[in-house]
């Protein structure tokens, strides 16, 4: 609903919105409906084989040659799932990927690479959870206590940067991060 809120409040006309079951494995009957409707740009919120199954069927279909793809929260491992004639030129729109050009994420992947080798890049998985431990950390240093009320409380409007832009915690009590995203071309 945001997503559709706030690309109409933009002047964006949506053709359509359609639900996928979780496990669905066989897109073409969606994806002919998407191609009916004959928009400028297919938006897929999927992830993980989903997502993967759902690029490769649009792509298989030729729906690339007819409009542009639009997919959030993608990882790595779904990029190289889809392939390179897949995911060319599909926007994405995601929390981290690894070649985010600040010193502290240079850091990071080093010590990725040093430790789990160079032949896989860290996921976003992998961001998401060195920064989680890091910021517990940081925020036990802070409160002096591994109290898990008293570190809840601590994380409030919490800001820090381990390498992808500041992150901070908002001070509503809803613990919600804000932070930087990634937006890329495949």
């Amino acid at each position: 609903d945001a997503f559709k809120r706030n690309a109409e409040a933009n002047g964006t006309e949506i053709l359509g919105a359609l639900a996928v079951p979780p496990g669905t494995t066989d897109f073409q009957p969606f994806l002919t409906q998407v191609m009916a409707k004959k928009p400028d740009y297919a938006t897929f919120i999927v992830n993980g084989m989903m997502l993967i199954n759902c690029m490769k069927q649009a792509y298989a279909m030729g729906m690339k040659d007819k409009m542009k793809f639009v997919t959030f929260h993608v990882n790595i491992e779904e990029v190289n799932g889809c392939g390179p004639e897949v995911i060319q030129d599909v926007m994405m729109v995601t929390d981290y990927f690894w070649n985010i050009q600040t010193d502290k994420n240079k850091a990071f992947v080093e010590k990725y690479l040093q430790k789990f080798g160079s032949s896989k890049r860290p996921s976003q998985r992998h961001f998401v959870h060195y920064t989680s431990v890091k910021m517990w950390a940081d925020v036990v240093k802070k409160v002096g206590t591994v109290d898990p009320n008293v570190v809840a409380k601590g994380l409030l409007g919490f800001k820090a940067d381990y390498g992808e832009g500041e992150l901070q915690i908002r001070t509503t009590g809803d613990h919600t991060t804000v932070k930087p995203v990634v937006v890329a071309r495949g």
